[in-house]
């Protein structure tokens, strides 16, 4: 072998290494943990907006979210 066909072996080597595939955990919503209080609340005819007032005002701990996101959190739900 020569110099080149060494230097270009240890190139592509260590560029598999930089490539190798690297653990990605998906990001869980913050509603997660009160997917259960929005559900039964939406399932007792809650509007999104009172669904967005027990999470910024009564929910432990408690979350700022808009009303969209609420709505395709429950519209995500329902595709499980």
């Amino acid at each position: 072998m020569t110099q080149h066909s060494e230097l270009i072996a240890t190139l592509r080597a260590e560029r598999d290494i930089a490539r190798r595939q690297r653990p990605y955990a998906q990001r869980t919503s913050k509603l997660a943990q009160h997917s259960r209080a929005i559900i039964d609340l939406h399932n007792d005819g809650a509007t999104l907006g009172d669904i967005q007032h027990y999470l910024r005002s009564m929910a432990s701990p408690s979350v700022e979210v808009q009303r969209s996101t609420i709505l395709r959190f429950l519209r995500n739900l329902e595709r499980v």
